[in-house]
């Protein structure tokens, strides 16, 4: 056993941080650590950690941080791990407070910017981020951050406890054939929550611009979300019931991937997403706005016929839409797959995360 390992995140819902999390944990474990999850809930996160096998505790967050930080403490005295790695804000305050009576390494991961808030809302998220922040620079041994663009956009990138790690992905693409649910071409596929921030409302705008020109023309939505009855008001409403299909949860991303014609991305904030490394593992054609790491993702594939828009302009994405379609570009496959393992394979990762780990248990 080459060390102990305590990741925590809140698994307030399934999304691209807490895949992250389970990967690097999984890959951790088969190379040798003991690793451990906390989670601050026992919802959908804490099943799939537990059916992955991971060894996992959840607390009750409802019962008040003070609960939390008191039953968390008990935790960290059972388990005493020797590296505590902390997946957002309310992580990061608690390990921050756990640290002070307990002796562990602690590495803060930055998965992605504050989501747009508006008001009291904005005030208040705003507050935390300051206090993530703080607590990452005054008690982390050392910061991760998913790309180099959200380093520099968190005010991160000149701290000298900061590296970049990109998310990785499995380009495996060993998934079950799927491909009779994209029937309909040419096809756009979406992956993601159903969430304010992905702007799935601006997806379907463009697609009522584009209805009459590009005749067949569907989108596909893969996902689940507090906004889906709403989404799907909008799409009747602007008649397009017979041009969108939301397919909800679907764990063979890579076979509906292989199917579709273009990925499109409509997101006000990112990280680096997984669903955009998955598109380029493919080779497809992409449209997205330019947020977080996603023009740093594109550019390491030379030529790539992808077209980034200012987030929240549903023309420039319907135009853009319209370019990609009309040129039918083609990329090479496996130069796409070559790029994705130099970059963002699992083995990559997992000899920077080793480097990581075994240099802090050296201080």
């Amino acid at each position: 056993m080459k060390g102990r390992i305590l990741h925590i995140i809140s698994g307030d819902l399934w999304g691209g941080a807490e895949a992250q999390v389970l990967y690097q944990a999984q890959a951790m474990k088969e190379a040798g650590w003991e690793v451990t999850a906390l989670l601050f809930n026992r919802g959908a996160v804490f099943k799939k950690y537990q059916e992955a096998g991971l060894k996992v505790y959840a607390l009750e967050e409802s019962l008040g941080f003070l609960n939390l930080l008191n039953s968390a403490q008990i935790l960290i005295s059972q388990l005493y791990p020797q590296v505590v790695v902390a997946h957002g804000y309310k992580e990061n305050i608690l390990v921050t407070l756990l640290k002070l009576r307990n002796k562990f390494k602690l590495i803060v991961t930055f998965h992605g910017a504050t989501e747009p808030h508006r008001g009291l809302a904005k005030l208040k998220i705003h507050s935390y981020q300051i206090c993530h922040k703080l607590c990452a620079y005054l008690a982390a041994d050392r910061v991760i951050v998913v790309s180099k663009t959200l380093a520099g956009q968190l005010g991160l990138a000149n701290w000298d406890k900061t590296q970049v790690i990109y998310n990785i992905i499995n380009a495996s693409h060993s998934n079950p054939a799927s491909d009779f649910l994209i029937t309909k071409h040419p096809a756009i596929i979406m992956l993601g929550r159903l969430s304010q921030v992905k702007r799935l409302d601006l997806a379907i705008e463009a697609i009522a611009v584009l209805k009459e020109k590009l005749a067949g023309l569907h989108l596909y939505i893969v996902g689940q979300g507090e906004l889906a009855e709403a989404l799907n008001k909008k799409v009747v409403s602007c008649g397009l019931d017979q041009r969108v299909t939301f397919l909800g949860f679907r764990d063979d991303i890579h076979s509906l991937l292989s199917a579709s014609d273009l990925y499109l991305l409509t997101s006000d904030s990112e990280g680096l997403p997984t669903a955009l490394l998955e598109a380029l593992s493919h080779a497809k054609p992409i449209v997205a706005t330019d947020v977080g790491g996603v023009k740093e993702a594109i550019e390491l594939f030379p030529d790539y016929p992808a077209i980034l828009v200012n987030p929240g302009d549903a023309q420039a994405l319907s135009a853009a839409i319209d370019s990609i379609l009309t040129a039918t570009p083609v990329y090479d496959s496996a130069k796409a797959l070559q790029i994705i393992k130099t970059n963002f394979s699992l083995q990559s990762a997992v000899r920077k995360w080793e480097l990581v780990y075994s240099q802090l248990l050296k201080q």
